[in-house]
């Protein structure tokens, strides 16, 4: 039926039934190329080319300059229409989820505000330790290694000569090559040589120094996050105070003494 259908939209130069046919035919063979995971590709060429082509010379055989422009108008358009079309599915791209849920940060907040009732550490320099952690990586960007160099004079201030206020900002770089105590998991940056400098709010700075002066401690180690050992956080500390809060359903928190 089809080929019978196809002859005479050829023969009468019939470009709507032809190209009805060819997206019944593509329709078809995307279907079959899903469903057996192969390659159609140069079946469709040929079927489309051979079409163009048959189309192509019946409009030349009709011995019409009129007609023979508008049909060769009305080919040269659907030509470009099928163009792009692919007969092979393409894959069905993954979404990685790139920003948490509002729902989900309140329930972080709940959870890591030194004052809430559902924090479950159990000491003012751990509460305080951990919601600093979280506002460094949360709202500046900071990677886990960046984080656990910061040295207890990292956050910085300035007038700015344009507006004349005051302004703050983290200057995160690797100080402790030599002077570090964590050999078994060290934290990393990408080199030695590399600094940055992040802007910072005025009401996370006070945050900062409020930690800094009241609840940090003394340590003869200058790094800003310590354990409770007073000596600098490791990576795996840092991974268990939010692996223990977080994955665990936020709710059933049991942190261990870090």
């Amino acid at each position: 039926m089809a080929t019978r259908s196809l002859t005479r939209y050829l023969y009468d130069i019939n470009i709507d039934g032809l190209a009805q046919l060819l997206e019944a035919f593509f329709n078809a063979e995307r279907n079959r190329a899903a469903q057996n995971q192969s390659d159609l590709s140069k079946r469709w060429a040929a079927v489309k080319a051979f079409v163009f082509i048959m189309a192509d010379v019946s409009a030349k055989a009709a011995n019409d300059a009129r007609l023979l422009g508008c049909l060769k108008a009305d080919i040269a358009a659907w030509q470009t229409r099928y163009r792009n079309f692919s007969i092979n599915p393409r894959p069905v791209r993954i979404h990685t989820l790139r920003a948490l849920p509002a729902a989900v940060i309140e329930e972080i907040y709940a959870l890591f505000e030194p004052e809430s009732i559902r924090n479950p550490f159990r000491s003012k320099m751990q509460r305080w330790r951990n919601y600093c952690i979280l506002l460094a990586m949360l709202h500046q960007g900071l990677r886990r290694g960046e984080a656990l160099l910061l040295p207890v004079n990292s956050i910085k201030s300035g007038i700015d000569e344009r507006t004349l206020s005051t302004r703050h900002w983290i200057n995160v770089q690797h100080l402790f090559e030599d002077d570090d105590p964590r050999f078994c998991d060290p934290p990393s940056i990408k080199n030695a040589q590399s600094i940055r400098q992040i802007p910072i709010s005025a009401e996370l700075a006070n945050i900062f120094q409020a930690f800094i002066a009241n609840y940090r401690g003394k340590s003869p180690y200058p790094q800003l996050f310590l354990n409770s050992q007073r000596e600098p956080l490791g990576t795996r500390g840092l991974s268990k105070i939010f692996s223990n809060c977080i994955s665990k359903s936020f709710s059933r928190c049991t942190p261990d003494s870090y």
